[in-house]
């Protein structure tokens, strides 16, 4: 059995370009990276933080809608959008930032478009939301004799 911070690490990556994809369940315990096309750990995130050994408490949408929101690159209600469009996409667009206040370049759509041409993720299920969140906080910290992810690290 493949340990769960190898497969998140070196297992096999899914495009955001094909999604949905990857098999993604719609509950449970699952901890997911991101990765841009070039090998670079760009953001970890985790869902199913209420799931508790077969039951998830809250009825939100799960891992699937997780990577789902993240997919889509509204930027409201979806942190890890936000971190994309202020880190990766503005820097992109130099001197449009008039078309994005007058609302003909949409920010939400040169987000997507940047996470569909450049980005895919792997996920792993884990038992529990606490060993989730756990998994999440180590990656987080480049505890897992890895660098830290770009978008989210903490620094302690």
């Amino acid at each position: 059995m493949t340990h769960p911070t190898e497969a998140l690490i070196s297992g096999p990556i899914h495009w955001f370009s094909d999604w949905p994809t990857g098999d993604v369940p719609r509950s449970g315990a699952v901890v997911y990276t991101i990765w841009n096309r070039d090998g670079s750990f760009i953001y970890v995130g985790m869902s199913g933080r209420s799931f508790i050994g077969g039951a998830e408490g809250n009825g939100k949408a799960g891992p699937w809608g997780r990577l789902n929101s993240h997919a889509s690159g509204r930027r409201s209600g979806d942190q890890f959008c936000i971190y994309v469009a202020d880190r990766l996409v503005l820097p992109t667009l130099h001197n449009r930032i008039a078309e994005i206040a007058d609302g003909s370049l949409s920010l939400d759509k040169a987000t997507r478009d940047y996470i569909k041409a450049n980005l895919g993720f792997r996920w792993t299920c884990v038992e529990s939301g606490k060993a989730a969140f756990e998994l999440e906080r180590r990656l987080q910290r480049g505890d897992a004799a890895y660098v830290k992810p770009l978008l989210n690290p903490l620094n302690t």
